[in-house]
């Protein structure tokens, strides 16, 4: 009766250290199966066999598992930095912070207010492109201009009245000619809206006796610009044929936080035909070189010119680019001007040596 309690005591022993290596993530039960192992006995080894379990197995498992339960510390997640991160009012970069955590409490000096200022300070102009789309809708609801010139995938509304009553709608195939029913091809890549209406309505008048005629403009057609340098998604663009250059400019996502907004070019047949400067927009509402792109147009983005930091009691305190021949009156001017309360005979210019 004795051995047979044995018996039981040691199988009950084994499932429980097979029920350990079923569990092997527990380290706990991994050290109570070890040491059970170690105290194996030839009495007890032989009792186990005859109830049926391996021990010597057994127990190599308990010991493979104990070695491949050592838990490697996962490396540290360093964060990837970006230009564009901002810091607090009052926080230095974290490139300085590191430095300045060595640094006894005692001998860290509280940023002034003109460090903080400064700190806050942003480009002016980028938040025109804040909320860019990401494609661009054609403006097919627009008048069009009577200098708009005409292109492949143009087309004509035409309507007859009087002796002959009929309606037509002709497309600009990529000859740049139109198959018109009653007069044959007419060639009308290249001419101005109102030139080509002149010239149609002057041809019906003369081959189509009694017939009066209304014209006007149907559907657009699209073209590829392309707009690079210093762009936020530079590449080819498919637009409008209404578009302008502040319209493509959207379409493409804005200009970089490296790009120039007062020296934007627009490049025809490699040639610069207009320069625009944002600035001229955004403080005056003036759209004079605001043009209208032509097909395969380029829009070139230099990288920002000199800039200047105004901050104070000014109407509008951020970082403006330069031309290259503006006064501190013209600075001032460009931030809106002083505030009520400001005492102009204060002004400090302070000047970086490159």
């Amino acid at each position: 009766m004795k051995e047979k309690t044995v018996n039981y005591f040691y199988s009950a022993l084994v499932f429980f250290v097979l029920y350990t290596v079923a569990n092997m993530s527990l380290a706990q039960n991994l050290d109570q199966a070890q040491a059970l192992c170690s105290d194996l006995t030839p009495a007890k080894k032989a009792m186990a066999e005859r109830a049926g379990y391996d021990v010597d197995q057994l127990c190599s498992q308990v010991s493979s598992t104990s070695k491949n339960a050592q838990i490697t510390p996962p490396l540290p997640t360093i964060p990837r930095a970006t230009v564009s991160t901002m810091t607090a009012p009052g926080q230095l970069p974290s490139s300085q912070q590191s430095q300045a955590d060595n640094v006894p409490n005692e001998a860290i000096e509280p940023p002034s207010k003109a460090q903080i200022e400064k700190s806050l300070l942003k480009p002016y102009g980028y938040d025109l492109f804040a909320n860019a789309p990401s494609t661009f809708a054609p403006t097919a609801s627009l008048s069009v201009s009577s200098d708009y010139l005409l292109g492949p995938g143009d087309s004509l509304d035409i309507l007859f009245y009087g002796k002959t009553n009929n309606s037509l709608s002709l497309e600009i195939n990529r000859e740049g000619i139109v198959d018109f029913p009653e007069l044959g091809p007419v060639a009308l890549a290249g001419l101005s809206y109102s030139e080509a209406k002149a010239m149609l309505k002057s041809r019906i008048a003369q081959q189509i006796v009694g017939a009066q005629v209304s014209i006007s403009m149907g559907m657009l057609r699209s073209m590829q610009i392309f707009v690079l340098g210093e762009a936020f998604k530079p590449g080819a663009y498919t637009v409008s044929s209404l578009a302008t250059v502040t319209q493509a400019l959207i379409s493409s996502g804005g200009v970089s936080d490296i790009g120039s907004l007062r020296n934007i070019q627009i490049k025809r047949r490699g040639t610069v035909v207009a320069t625009l400067d944002v600035y001229d927009l955004l403080m005056r509402g003036d759209t004079a070189n605001d043009l209208r792109l032509r097909d395969s147009d380029v829009i070139y983005i230099p990288t920002v010119g000199d800039q200047v930091s105004i901050m104070g009691e000014v109407l509008r305190p951020a970082i403006y680019e330069l031309k290259g021949s503006e006064t501190a009156a013209d600075l001032i001017e460009l931030a809106g001007g002083f505030v009520a309360k400001a005492y102009a005979k204060s002004v400090r210019l302070e000047r970086v040596n490159a």
